[in-house]
């Protein structure tokens, strides 16, 4: 990947970019056959995987899909690390077969803990460190946005969902493209483009029902399209030199040190090491 630097009077880089970022995307066939490889990406896949050939999009050539009603209220997500400048584009099919009470609600409460609990949430005894922090911030999340709702009782409030969380775990954006009579009998392509990351932290992207009636909603052929900025790594430097305001884009595959969006730090692995105080963090 090509990268170029810009550097300040005092030859400090300040600023490195890429002219080719990567795009990748994230798919979810919802087939049986591909399930190791789509598991290992998008959570509560194999609780909500069903066959029923009518309500398949086609577009694999397959069978199988992934339904939520209101016992079961969250289908299929999927998490990102995400990184300011990123763009990123969500597309689903959706499909169901008529009925009405679609305006009665799901409690709050049950929502929350359906899609937390689908990322791998839990809170109370037994709750890990990780658990119990994936829980509070999509439980301080929703109940801050609340639900959507649907305002035709023939048609479902089911949704293609976003919401984007800063390093911090709180969450700052969110958006949703509600199922439509379209999708009655019928394969409806819903979608949401072009949104644009603002800060480094975790993008949320899942389909869910907040209608309480038990009729089914059915999604099929699931994408996310990640397309990374250029913005590769920053720096604001003291007076003297020293650095601080830090970032450099994470990478996974990356073996090393990378410093931690906007504190400062670098992280080695098992603790994180800052540079002005020179000291170790846990």
């Amino acid at each position: 990947m090509p990268q170029y630097n810009l550097k300040d009077h005092l030859g400090n880089t300040r600023v490195t970019f890429t002219t080719k970022p990567k795009t990748v995307e994230f798919t979810a066939s919802f087939e049986s056959e591909r399930a190791a490889e789509e598991e290992a990406l998008y959570y509560n896949v194999a609780e909500s995987r069903v066959t029923f050939s009518a309500a398949e999009a086609n577009v694999d050539g397959g069978n199988e899909v992934t339904r939520i009603n209101g016992s079961q209220p969250m289908g299929a997500g999927l998490a990102l690390y995400v990184a300011p400048g990123d763009l990123l584009d969500m597309e689903v099919y959706g499909y169901y077969e008529g009925g009405s009470g679609y305006s009665t609600q799901s409690g709050i409460n049950a929502i929350i803990g359906a899609v937390a609990g689908g990322f791998g949430g839990a809170t109370g005894v037994g709750a890990t460190e990780g658990q119990q922090g994936t829980f509070d911030a999509l439980n301080s999340a929703i109940t801050g946005v609340g639900l959507n709702g649907t305002s035709d009782d023939n048609v479902p409030a089911a949704f293609l969902n976003y919401m984007l969380f800063d390093e911090a775990m709180a969450m700052y954006q969110h958006g949703f493209v509600q199922i439509s009579s379209a999708a009655g009998m019928d394969h409806e392509h819903m979608f949401l483009e072009d949104v644009l990351v603002e800060k480094e932290g975790l993008a949320y992207v899942w389909v869910s029902n907040e209608s309480a009636s038990l009729n089914w909603v059915y999604f099929d052929d699931m994408t996310v399209t990640l397309r990374e900025g250029i913005l590769v790594q920053q720096e604001d430097y003291y007076p003297l030199g020293l650095s601080f305001n830090g970032y450099k884009r994470y990478d996974p595959n990356y073996e090393g040190t990378y410093s931690t969006g906007g504190l400062g730090l670098k992280d080695l692995g098992f603790r994180q090491y800052d540079i002005t105080t020179g000291r170790f963090h846990v």
